[in-house]
């Protein structure tokens, strides 16, 4: 039998409480994104210092789940890894580019083995004004 589809108990244990994790997860960035930024907005330092510190935590997991959910690795169907997977784009900038052309690109890098820029980033600076490259680059 195969170990993928092995439903020992200990399998069934393990699959139940991996969506528990999961959950748990998406829960925590979305209330830690929350309350950054509420904090963000309190006139104690000692409040900003921690929403910044909340804020960026919970951005790095939008950004952990949204690697997770282009590979719909949470969900077992693609419907639900596409709506969290916008929600987490939304919140961390990803939301400018098409999502679908995101994952396309990052499975390309998976099975390519390769980094790869939809730009040119030499010719891009070298396209600026001189003042707007030397300040950059500077």
């Amino acid at each position: 039998m195969s170990p993928l589809t092995d439903r020992t108990p200990l399998s069934s244990f393990v699959s139940c409480r991996k969506l528990l994790w999961d959950a748990a997860a998406i829960a925590y960035t979305l209330l830690g994104y929350v309350a950054g930024l509420a904090l963000l907005l309190q006139s104690a330092v000692w409040a900003n210092a921690f929403g910044v510190l909340l804020l960026t935590h919970s951005l790095v997991y939008s950004a952990y789940l949204s690697h997770e959910f282009m590979h719909s690795s949470i969900f077992p169907g693609r419907r639900w890894n596409v709506i969290w997977r916008t929600v987490m784009l939304w919140l961390n900038g990803g939301c400018y580019g098409n999502f679908d052309d995101l994952s396309r690109r990052h499975i390309a890098h998976h099975v390519d083995r390769v980094d790869f820029a939809g730009f040119d980033i030499v010719e891009t600076l070298r396209a600026l004004p001189k003042s707007i490259r030397w300040a950059i680059l500077s």
